[in-house]
């Protein structure tokens, strides 16, 4: 018989880092849905999985954040032991008002339905250069990195000297956008 578990590293609803059965990978990142032991002492979670951009079926396109991450419909049973930290998957939003990107902190602006291989919503923020780990931000940039794309349009962008978003840039995706 199965019993709700709480667990010293982790808590339902918290975003957590899985071991990768290849130890050379990078981890694999899920949000804790449920937590059980069994009567022998194996404790399970139930997961559900933030895909990578890499793991998509277009792979990583060029308006991606370098710690961009998607919250998929793909759910699992893990052994809680395959757990090797928490992490903090951040609205566009929040990922914004960050003073400093942590190697914890993550960032999630699209849902992924894995079957089909799309997104949503269709219409997102888009990052800067600075947002995205670069050094620079200029309307240009953000043109390429958005405008350019043929699965994206971006909106006039406005930058003041000081290299900060006067004009909040977005990007839309075309309806049917499929990966």
């Amino acid at each position: 018989m199965l019993m709700p578990f709480i667990c010293a590293c982790c808590e339902v609803g918290d975003c957590v880092l899985i071991r990768a059965s290849d130890s050379e990978s990078k981890p694999y990142v899920a949000r804790v849905e449920k937590m059980e032991a069994d009567g022998r002492g194996s404790v399970r979670v139930r997961v559900r999985w933030y895909y990578y951009p890499e793991e998509t079926k277009d792979g990583r396109l060029q308006f991606h954040g370098a710690k961009e991450i998607f919250l998929s419909d793909h759910f699992d049973q893990q052994s809680a032991d395959t757990i090797e930290g928490k992490c903090v998957v951040h609205t566009y939003k929040s990922y914004k008002k960050l003073d400093n990107v942590e190697p914890e902190d993550l960032l999630c602006r699209f849902d992924y339905k894995t079957a089909s291989g799309t997104f949503s919503p269709d219409e997102i923020p888009v990052l800067s250069l600075k947002d995205r780990g670069g050094n620079n931000s200029s309307a240009e940039d953000m043109r390429f990195f958005c405008g350019k794309s043929t699965l994206a349009v971006a909106e006039v962008v406005v930058y003041s000297a000081v290299e900060q978003v006067v004009a909040e840039p977005r990007c839309k995706t075309p309806r049917g956008f499929r990966r």
